[in-house]
């Protein structure tokens, strides 16, 4: 599926969520498989739609504080990968 497809996939649920109400998007895959970077290219693309959203990346909190807390080891976590996400959730709270 294309970024744009998942755009206005997003949007369309978002349309369908009561005001008031948030709409949860996750985007989940292996560690370094590229989540940050897809999330980094279709935040501007919801902004530029209307949408107001939050990135909430977790990768290095998912890892033992040993991993965690050495900088060094983190970003060998991070140049391991270049792959998209694997995938993108809507939740089923959203409409």
């Amino acid at each position: 599926m294309h970024i744009d497809q998942i755009r206005d996939q997003i949007i369309d649920r978002r349309k369908q969520t009561p005001d008031g109400r948030a709409c949860l998007v996750g985007i989940f895959g292996i560690d370094a498989s590229g989540k940050g970077h897809f999330a980094s290219r279709l935040a501007p693309q919801l902004e530029a739609a209307g949408q107001r959203l939050a990135l909430i990346n977790v990768d290095g909190w998912l890892n033992l504080p040993d991993v965690r807390f050495v900088s060094e080891k983190l970003h060998s976590l991070r140049r391991r990968g270049g792959r998209e996400a694997d995938g993108v959730v809507l939740s089923s709270d959203c409409g």
